[in-house]
This record gives C-alpha cells, structure tokens and sequence, in this order.
C-alpha cells in the first residue's frame, strides 16, 4: 500500500515538474576582446507546483569544470560556416517553438550599432517590436549607437521555465512518428465498381 502511494506521488510530482533556468548579470559586447563577461551565473532548477525546488546545480561552474565556453563558441562559428545560415535560423526557431519556454522574469538591454544610421535607426525599430510581442509585460530596452562601426551590447538578466513532461512527450512522439510508416491516402474500395 505504501509503495502504491510512494509511486503515485512520484507520478504527480513529475508531471507538475518544470526546469527553470535563471540567467543573472549576461554581458556580451562585440566591442570588448573579451565577448562575454566571467562574473555572470547560469542555474538551473527543477521545481514542483511552481513553488518548491527539487534540484538546483550552477551551470557555470558545471561548465567550467568540463566545457570551455570559448571552444563551444568557436565549434558553434565552424558549424555557422559550414552549413546554410537560412537552416540554422529555421532549426533554432522550429527548437524554440518545441520547447514551449515561458518567461517569468526578463530584464534586458540591447545597444546596437552599425555603419549606416538609417539601417541601426530599422533594426532598432524592428528588434524592440519582436520584443515587445515576444516578452509582453517584461523590461527591456533597445538603445541605438550611432558610431561608424558594427557594435552589439547585450545585457540579459532573466527566469524561464520549461514543462519536462510536454518535453518528453514531445520528443516521443517526434521519434514514434519518424519509426512509422505513414499510411497512403488510397481508399480500399476506390476501384470496385469497373
């Protein structure tokens, strides 16, 4: 009886488990040498009922012991050159979309320049536009620089949460639908008549 409980509460607490992902103080710049700025913190959660925490790791120090951040970023501009930017963009989207992430918090600043005004004055315009669908009742701010050079500044501090179980369910039935053969759209009797 008891193990019949223990396992029904292991059931209700996965399916109202999330990841969580906190980002404090992102800094990247392409105008410094060093891109991305050491001192800021990646957490990664998984919490229940949207209160209580279950696991928490810093993935920066995760990543500092096993991955460098520079060897990924050079690995992810071999890849970038290698291969059709316009697929890179359609996967990253189609990825985005998969996962489902909500924002729970975001706080984000965005400067960006390039040679031509006109072109830093679109972008400016279109970025805080996407921005403003995208992140809804968030703060961010894009700000333009108007210098005779490419610059982009991103400052991001922010909380996602992502639903494990609709994850998992996904990335099942994207594999059982790649194992099946899909049936033709042939009617049995089309022919009987002749």
């Amino acid at each position: 009886m008891f193990f019949l409980f223990f396992i029904i509460l292991l059931v209700i607490i996965v399916l109202n488990s999330k990841l969580q992902i906190k980002i404090y103080n992102l800094d990247i710049s392409t105008d410094r040498r060093e891109k991305i700025k050491q001192d800021f913190e990646i957490y990664l959660e998984i919490i229940t009922f949207n209160k209580i925490r279950i696991f928490k790791i810093n993935a920066k120090k995760l990543q500092s012991k096993k991955i460098n951040l520079n060897s990924v970023l050079e690995k992810a501009r071999k890849y970038e050159q290698s291969t059709n930017k316009e697929e890179i963009i359609k996967n990253a989207i189609k990825s985005l979309k998969d996962l489902e992430l909500k924002i729970i918090k975001a706080n984000i600043q965005i400067e960006l320049g390039t040679e031509d005004a006109a072109v830093t004055a679109i972008l400016v315009g279109m970025i805080s536009g996407l921005l403003g669908i995208m992140l809804k009742k968030q703060k961010f701010e894009v700000l333009p620089i108007y210098q005779e050079k490419n610059i982009v500044n991103i400052k991001l501090n922010c909380i996602f949460r992502v639903n494990i179980i609709h994850y998992i369910y996904k990335t099942i039935l994207k594999g059982r639908d790649k194992n099946e053969r899909k049936s033709s759209d042939r009617r049995t009797y089309a022919y009987s008549n002749e």
